[in-house]
C-alpha cells in the first residue's frame, strides 16, 4: 500500500520534517536511529537486581554486551537528571530522524505459519505427523553499519531441525506480530472425515499451549513447557469471524463408552459403525444420522455440521435437562449506607440500571426482577400492587423473606410500571440515610433464599466493608505488608462466610457479580469470592465520586453492558482427552465439581478459562484429541450443547514442540500458575515463576535447539514463534497483580489478579502490553476503511519513552483505560484542533468522557480512533480517557509511564524482600533479556 506524505499535523507541530515518499518508507521493524547525545542517566532508583549498575550520573551501558552504539531504555527521571532532558528532549531522535509509518489496518501475519495437509479422503491413517520446515527469515540486524551477506546470516540462524532461531539481544520486540495467529496445526493427511477448513475450533474460542503434542512426559518435561487449553468458549456476539452452525434436530450422537461428542476426526468403518477418535471405541451410527426429520429427506452425511465444524451447538432433548429451563433472573442488592449516599455510589447504581431496563435478555418475556437495599437493617419491596412497599428486616438471627418471594420477585413485563416507580423514587429516599454500617452477609443471605429455587443473578452494588452480621469484615490494610512475604495475606478471603455462601449458591445455580465502590478499603479480595465460584464478574472503582461525570458514566455503561449481555445459565463444562492425555488443573471463575467437571451457575460473555494438561504415558497414535462441551441454557430458554474440539499431531521431535508453541497461550498458563503461587504463598513466589519459567524455556532451546549453532553459549535467542515470550513475561512481572513495591493497595492488586484470571486473548494482550499511537503524525488514513472494510488504525509504537517526543500527542491503552499524553511544547493549534484549548497551560488534565467535538478533521479522526477502541475491547469495562500533560499532574504522569513497559520502573529499588539476583519488576526490556541470558549461562 502507498502512505501519503508526512500529515501536516506532524509538519505543523513542532517539526519541519519533509514529506517520506511511499517508496522509500523503512519497514514497520526498522531501526530508530539515536542520539549520540542523548545518553540516559538511571541515577539512584536503579533496581539491585545482581546486575552492576554504575553510581548515580554515570553514563550506562547494556548489562550484557549489545550493538555497537546501543543504550538501554533511558530512566523516566525529572527533567533535572538529564542534559537530554533539560534540553526540552527526549533521548531518541527528533521527528527529523524519526521514520513514518504508514496506517495499519490489521495485524500483519506472522512470518511462520506452516499450511495444513488437505484430507484426501474419508478415514483415518496413522501415518507420522510430517516435519514442519518453514522458510527461514533474517531478522533485523541492529548492526546495520556493519556489512554481511543476508542469506548466509539467515542459514547462521537456521538449525538443522529446522528452527529459525531469533536473536533477542540488540533489537527491539517485533510487537505487530503480537496479534498475530499462532503456529497452524499440520494433521497427518485424511484425518479427518472431511476436507472442510473448519474442521478445527477456532482459537477465538480454545488455543493449546503446543500444537504439536509431545510423545512422552519425558519430551514435555525437557521442553519445560506447560501444556493446557486456553477457552474463551462464549465469546460474545461481535466476535467476528466465528462460525457456530446450530444443530437443530435434537439427535446428538455420543460415544456409549465415554461419552464424547461425535465430531470431524472420528472415522467411519464399513460395517455402518463409527470408531470414537477419544477413546477407540465402535460405536452404530444412528438410523436418523443420514435423514433429517425437519424436511422429512435423505440427507448427505458428509454435509452434517458436526463432521464438518469443530465447534458446533446443539438444542439438547429433553434428557438433558433436570428441570424446566431457567428464566433469566436479576436481584439487585444496594448499600444504601451513609458512605453509599454521600459517595454518589447509589444514584450511579440507579441511573445505570434504569438504563438497562429495556436491554435486559426478555425476548420470551420470562425475565423475573427483585430489590434489596441494605444499611444497618435488610429492605425487601413488594411490586405486586399498584405501588411499592418497604419491608424492613433487623433481627439477622434467623434470616427470613418477609414476603412470599412471588411478591418479592415479579415478572418484569408484568409489573415494569411499578419497578420504575421503584427506581425513581430510590434516587432520592435514602438521600439523608445517616446509617454508618451495612450487613450486607444478611443482605446476600436473604438475596440467596428468594433466587435459588429458580436460579439466577444476584448483582450487589457494595460501597461500604461489612460491619453487622454474619460476612461482616475487619480493616485488613496494612501498609507495612506492602511488598513484604506477608502481603500475600492480604489477598486472602478474610471470611469463610462468603466460599460457604457460593458453595450454596454453585448448587442452585445462583449467580454473583460484584460491583465495588472504593473510598478507602474494600477488601476486593474477601467480596470477589463468591463471584470466583459462581462465575460471576467484579468491577473496581477506587475512589469513587459520582459527582465526576467519567465516573458516573463509566458505573452506568458497565451495568448496561453486563445486564445487556445474552449469557448461559445453569451450565456445566466438561473437557476429555484422548488416551495417554489427562486433565490435572483448571483456573478461572467456576467451582470444580468432579475431577474433570466445572460448574458454572452463569456463563458470561469474553471470559477465559485455563485446563492444564498431562500425559500419563506414551502416546502411540499420530494424532491426540482435546473436547470441551458446555451444556447451558440460553436467555431464550434453549437448552443447548456447544461441542469445541481440536486435534493435534504427535511427536517425539523437541524441535517441532519448539516451533509449533503459542507465545500467547503459554504466557496464559504461566499468568495462572503464577498467581496460584501469590496468593497462596508469597508474591515474590508468583514473580519467581514467572521468570524461572521463561528462563528454564530458554535454557531448554538454548540446550536441545541451538546446541551446534556457533557462538550459542554467548547468545540469547528463541525461535520465531517465541521471540514475544520475554516480552510477555515481562508484562506480567510489570502487572499490578505482580509488582513488587510499597505503592500497590492490596485492593489494586486484587482486581489485577481478577482480571488475570478471566481476560480473554484479545485483552489480556494489551493489558501485559498496552497499545501505543502516536497522534500527531499519524497517517491521514487513519479512521477511515481499508478496502475490506476494516477501520484504519496507526501503526502500534513500542513502549519506550524513547518513542515520546515533546511536541507530541499520543494515545495509549490497555484495555481498561486509555490515556492521552501532551508533551510539553505541543503546538497551540494542535490543543485547539483536539481539546478547544488556546495552548498546553490551559489544558486541564484528569478523567473526561470524550473528546470534545470540534469541526476540524484531525479532532474528528481521534474520536474515532477512540471508538473504535472502546467498541472492539468487547468486555464488561468502559475505557475511560485519561489527559495527562507531561509537566501536569505526577500522579497521572506516572501511571503513564508505568505502563511504558520496555522502560525501568523507578520504584523498583524500593521492594522490601525481593530476591537481589531477581529484581526484575523494574527492569527495561533489554535489562531483562540480559538477567535472562546470565540465568541461562550460569547453567
Amino acid at each position: 500500500m502507498n502512505y501519503p506524505p508526512q500529515p501536516p499535523y506532524a509538519r505543523q507541530y513542532g517539526t519541519s520534517t519533509p514529506p517520506i515518499p511511499s517508496q522509500q518508507q523503512p519497514p514497520l521493524n526498522a531501526p530508530m536511529p539515536r542520539s549520540a547525545s542523548a545518553a540516559p542517566h538511571l541515577g539512584p532508583s536503579a533496581p539491585q537486581s545482581g546486575l552492576k549498575l554504575p553510581p548515580p550520573g554515570m553514563p550506562y551501558r547494556q548489562p550484557s554486551p549489545g550493538p555497537p552504539g546501543r543504550q538501554p531504555s533511558p530512566s523516566l527521571m525529572p527533567r533535572s537528571s538529564s542534559p537530554a532532558m533539560q534540553r526540552g528532549r527526549r533521548h531518541y531522535p527528533n521527528a527529523q530522524m524519526q521514520p513514518q509509518q504508514g496506517p495499519v489496518a490489521s495485524p500483519p501475519p506472522q512470518f511462520f505459519s506452516p499450511v495444513a495437509s488437505a484430507p484426501q479422503s474419508n478415514g483415518f491413517t496413522s501415518a507420522s505427523p510430517p516435519v514442519q520446515s518453514p522458510t527461514p527469515t533474517i531478522p533485523y540486524n541492529p548492526n546495520a553499519h556493519q556489512p554481511y551477506n543476508a542469506a548466509m546470516q539467515g542459514m547462521a540462524n537456521l538449525s538443522m531441525n529446522g528452527a529459525v532461531h531469533v536473536p533477542l539481544i540488540g533489537q527491539p520486540p517485533q510487537i505487530h506480530d503480537l496479534f498475530a495467529q499462532p503456529p497452524s496445526i499440520v494433521l497427518p493427511p485424511n484425518s479427518a472425515v472431511t476436507a472442510a477448513a473448519t474442521v478445527q475450533c477456532s482459537p477465538r474460542l480454545k488455543k493449546c499451549t503446543l500444537n504439536h503434542i509431545p510423545n512422552t512426559d519425558g519430551l514435555l518435561r525437557k521442553s519445560k513447557f506447560p501444556l493446557a487449553v486456553v477457552l474463551n468458549e462464549y465469546p460474545s456476539d461481535g466476535s467476528g469471524d466465528i462460525d457456530i452452525p446450530l444443530v437443530v434436530d435434537t439427535n446428538i450422537t455420543r460415544c456409549k463408552r465415554c461419552n464424547a461428542y461425535i465430531n470431524p476426526f472420528v472415522t467411519f468403518l464399513s460395517s455402518g459403525q463409527w470408531r470414537c477418535n477419544m477413546c477407540g471405541v465402535d460405536n452404530d451410527v444412528p438410523q436418523y444420522f443420514d435423514y433429517d426429520y425437519n424436511t422429512q429427506q435423505q440427507v448427505d452425511r458428509w454435509s452434517r455440521p458436526e463432521l464438518n465444524y469443530g465447534c458446533v451447538e446443539y438444542l439438547a432433548p429433553t434428557e438433558y435437562m433436570v428441570r424446566a429451563p431457567q428464566p433469566p433472573v436479576f436481584l439487585f442488592v444496594i448499600d444504601v449506607s451513609a458512605t453509599a449516599v454521600q459517595s454518589g455510589a447509589v444514584l450511579a447504581s440507579i441511573e445505570g440500571i434504569i438504563a438497562s431496563m429495556d436491554s435486559l435478555p426478555n425476548e420470551t418475556e420470562r425475565t423475573k426482577i427483585g430489590f434489596i437495599t441494605v444499611d444497618q437493617a435488610v429492605h425487601f419491596y413488594t411490586l405486586i400492587d399498584s405501588e411499592p412497599t418497604m419491608l424492613t428486616v433487623s433481627d439477622f438471627e434467623d434470616m427470613y423473606l418477609p414476603r412470599p418471594a412471588g411478591d418479592l420477585l415479579v415478572n418484569l413485563l408484568e409489573a415494569r410500571i411499578v419497578v420504575d416507580d421503584l427506581l425513581e423514587r430510590m434516587k432520592t429516599m435514602y438521600a439523608t440515610n445517616a446509617s454508618p454500617t451495612c450487613a450486607l452477609g444478611p443482605a446476600l443471605q436473604a438475596a440467596f433464599k428468594l433466587v435459588s429455587p429458580t436460579g439466577g443473578k444476584i448483582v450487589c452494588m457494595q460501597s461500604t466493608l461489612p460491619t453487622k452480621g454474619e460476612g461482616s469484615l475487619t480493616m485488613r490494610e496494612d501498609p507495612k505488608l506492602y511488598g513484604t512475604n506477608k502481603e500475600s495475606s492480604l489477598l486472602q478471603p478474610g471470611n469463610a462466610f462468603y466460599k460457604t455462601l457460593a458453595k450454596d449458591c454453585t448448587k442452585s445455580h445462583v449467580c454473583v457479580d460484584m460491583f465495588l465502590f472504593g473510598q478507602q478499603y474494600n477488601d476486593v479480595a474477601t467480596m470477589n469470592v463468591v463471584p470466583h465460584y459462581t462465575g460471576g464478574k467484579t468491577h473496581y472503582y477506587p475512589m469513587f465520586n459520582g459527582n465526576n461525570a467519567v465516573m458516573a458514566k463509566k458505573v452506568k455503561e458497565e451495568i448496561v453492558t453486563l445486564l445487556s449481555e445474552k449469557i448461559g445459565m445453569e451450565a456445566v463444562m466438561r473437557t476429555r482427552t484422548s488416551p495417554g492425555l489427562i486433565c490435572r488443573e483448571f483456573h478461572g471463575h467456576f467451582t470444580v465439581r468432579q475431577p474433570d467437571i466445572m460448574a458454572l451457575p452463569n456463563v458470561p460473555r469474553d471470559q477465559s478459562y485455563v485446563v492444564e494438561i498431562g500425559i500419563e504415558e506414551e502416546i502411540k497414535s499420530p494424532i491426540v484429541c482435546i473436547q470441551t462441551a458446555l451444556l447451558f441454557t440460553t436467555c431464550d430458554g434453549e437448552r443447548r450443547v456447544r461441542v469445541m474440539t481440536i486435534a493435534l499431531p504427535v511427536t517425539n521431535s523437541i524441535s517441532q514442540v519448539f516451533t509449533s508453541a503459542d507465545q500467547v497461550a503459554l504466557t496464559h498458563v504461566i499468568a495462572q500458575q503464577a498467581l496460584n503461587k501469590a496468593t497462596t504463598t508469597k508474591i515474590s513466589n508468583g514473580v519467581d515463576h514467572i521468570a524461572d519459567s521463561i528462563i528454564n524455556i530458554s535454557k531448554a532451546y538454548a540446550k536441545e535447539i541451538m546446541v551446534a549453532t556457533a557462538n550459542s553459549a554467548n547468545s540469547l535467542s528463541i525461535c520465531e514463534n517465541l521471540k514475544l515470550l520475554p516480552l510477555l513475561c515481562l508484562g506480567l512481572i510489570k502487572n499490578d497483580a505482580f509488582r513488587q513495591n510499597s505503592n500497590v493497595p492490596s485492593d489494586r492488586r486484587a482486581i489485577s489478579i481478577i482480571r488475570l484470571r478471566t481476560l480473554p486473548t484479545d485483552r489480556f494482550i494489551p493489558y501485559l502490553y498496552p497499545q501505543f499511537y502516536s497522534l500527531h503524525n499519524m497517517p491521514q488514513e487513519v479512521g477511515g476503511t481499508d478496502e475490506n472494510n476494516q477501520f484504519i488504525m496507526p501503526p502500534a509504537l513500542n513502549l519506550t519513552s524513547e518513542k515520546l517526543e515533546r511536541y507530541g500527542a499520543y494515545l495509549l491503552e490497555n484495555g481498561q483505560d486509555m490515556f492521552l499524553w501532551l508533551g510539553k511544547d505541543v503546538v497551540p493549534q494542535l490543543c485547539m484542533d483536539l481539546l478547544g484549548a488556546p495552548n498546553i497551560e490551559a489544558v486541564k488534565t484528569g478523567m473526561i468522557t470524550d473528546l470534545p467535538v470540534l469541526p476540524n478533521p484531525f479532532s474528528t479522526r481521534v474520536s474515532k480512533l477512540i471508538a473504535h477502541i472502546r467498541s472492539s475491547r468487547r468486555g464488561a469495562e468502559y475505557l475511560a480517557l485519561h489527559v495527562v500533560k507531561e509537566e501536569g499532574d505526577q500522579g497521572l504522569r506516572g501511571q503513564f509511564l508505568s505502563l511504558l513497559m520496555e522502560d525501568r520502573l523507578l520504584t523498583a529499588p524500593n521492594i522490601a524482600g525481593m530476591h537481589q539476583e531477581n529484581a526484575n519488576a523494574g527492569m527495561s526490556y533489554y535489562q531483562w533479556l540480559g538477567f535472562i541470558r546470565a540465568k541461562c549461562q550460569k547453567s
